[in-house]
């Protein structure tokens, strides 16, 4: 006999960079596990890369998602020649979506932001399907703070976002890190590269578009880091490699998919912009890292410095925390008031230069980077470090023990599952 009944289909949308998409993919490969039967779907920019990367994924795996592609357009806050034409491609696309919806039929929409997003989210609520959505920074943008309004539920990776939200809506999960990522090797990384496993290794990398800054940076410094360092360059689409030189010790990429997780795994040291993915990540595997935030106004809301921020605000409550809870006496409220205390003796900004695993330059000098990777690099465990290895050392593939923070596995673990069981529940609602 033939099942009739009709699947219960959840869409995806969101883009304007990778991380919108990736994260997409990590939220409903999970669900896909807990939700077999259900019909996923992706409603993407006709040209943008979410296409590209879920008929990526539909190729190396077994398909995710159906991708619809519509017109969009970004709402700026400046006049450019762009802003008319944009403005009625965002008008097309929620008129679009709008039709797509009622041929779909969708229980759920899951956004995780993005301009791409908000024409899909618009129409979702006109139509009365009920909307998740997730935001990566600390400080939301413009599309996700409109699609807050419409949303049922509000997801942050930063307790600080809440502020731009309806509380009664507003779940912090964290940043969901995908399974693969913590699959990485070290051996099998510094193997594909072909770099010395007694050597150190430095990862740069600029997010999905890449970073000019950062690639200029990489190029003023390479003579001196070669010396002592392997690097690994992420240049993003269109960055230019440090040397048109051939050098043994460096590799240079526009773009990595399938060997980021080994080269992550192989880098002793990451350098980054600070995007709340990138964060996730490095936090995940417990990397020493340097982050250059983007600078304003190409970050909306001075986001990825904040997001820095709140990285120095979890190191100190942690370390706040460990302080607090040697002493077994303690009650909650007492142990709270001494997290309080620690964060207050400890100013943000100077915990920024100090942190033994993270460091935040803004704007830096050639010589100001090469001072922070030499003054990481030399840096030993302490208390704020989180707790010392595992006996042996070892991990899976021939990978170091990650020294991972407790915060950072907490929230970075966790975080999919948290997302997982709240769509869950609307599902069934």
């Amino acid at each position: 006999m033939v099942n009739t009944q009709a699947k219960t289909k959840c869409i995806f949308t969101g883009g304007g960079t990778t991380g919108h998409v990736t994260k997409n993919l990590i939220v409903m490969e999970a669900l896909k596990k807990q939700r077999s039967e259900m019909e996923f779907h992706y409603i993407g920019s006709k040209m943008g890369k979410e296409g590209e990367l879920i008929v990526s994924d539909a190729i190396n795996r077994v398909p995710t998602a159906v991708f619809h592609p519509i017109s969009t357009g970004k709402l700026r806050r400046y006049f450019s020649l762009e802003t008319i034409p944009d403005f009625f491609k965002f008008l097309a696309g929620i008129w679009q979506s709008f039709f797509l919806l009622h041929h779909l039929q969708p229980k759920l929409i899951f956004s995780s932001g993005g301009y791409v997003a908000l024409p899909v989210c618009i129409a979702a609520w006109l139509r009365g399907i009920p909307i998740v959505t997730h935001e990566t920074d600390s400080y939301p943008g413009m599309a996700n703070r409109l699609i807050g309004r419409m949303a049922k539920k509000v997801l942050l990776g930063y307790e600080s976002a809440a502020e731009y939200f309806n509380p009664n809506k507003v779940v912090v999960t964290g940043n969901p890190v995908s399974p693969k990522l913590l699959e990485g090797s070290r051996e099998r990384g510094l193997k594909k590269l072909g770099f010395d496993p007694n050597k150190k290794t430095i990862l740069f990398m600029g997010g999905s578009q890449g970073a000019e800054e950062i690639n200029g940076l990489v190029a003023e410094i390479l003579p001196q880091l070669l010396k002592e360092w392997q690097v690994v360059h992420l240049t993003g689409g269109g960055g230019k490699p440090a040397t048109s030189n051939q050098q043994p010790a460096y590799r240079p990429f526009s773009y990595v998919t399938t060997d980021y997780a080994d080269f992550l795994a192989s880098a002793d040291l990451v350098v980054s912009r600070a995007g709340g993915n990138s964060i996730a990540e490095i936090e995940a595997l417990g990397k020493k890292a340097i982050l250059i935030p983007l600078p304003l106004p190409a970050a909306a809301g001075d986001h990825q410095r904040k997001n820095a921020v709140e990285v120095a605000r979890r190191a100190v409550r942690s370390a706040g925390a460990c302080e607090a809870g040697s002493e077994a006496q303690d009650s909650e409220a007492e142990i709270s008031e001494k997290i309080s205390a620690k964060e207050s003796e400890v100013p943000i900004e100077e915990m920024l230069k100090k942190m033994p695993r993270w460091r935040m330059l803004e704007k830096p000098s050639a010589k100001e980077l090469l001072e922070a990777i030499q003054d990481l690099s030399a840096t030993l465990a302490n208390p704020l470090a989180g707790p010392p290895p595992a006996k042996g050392g070892q991990v899976a593939g021939g990978g170091r023990t990650p020294n991972l923070h407790p915060l950072a596995r907490g929230l970075g673990g966790l975080a999919t599952e948290k997302i997982v069981n709240i769509i869950t529940v609307l599902l069934s609602s």
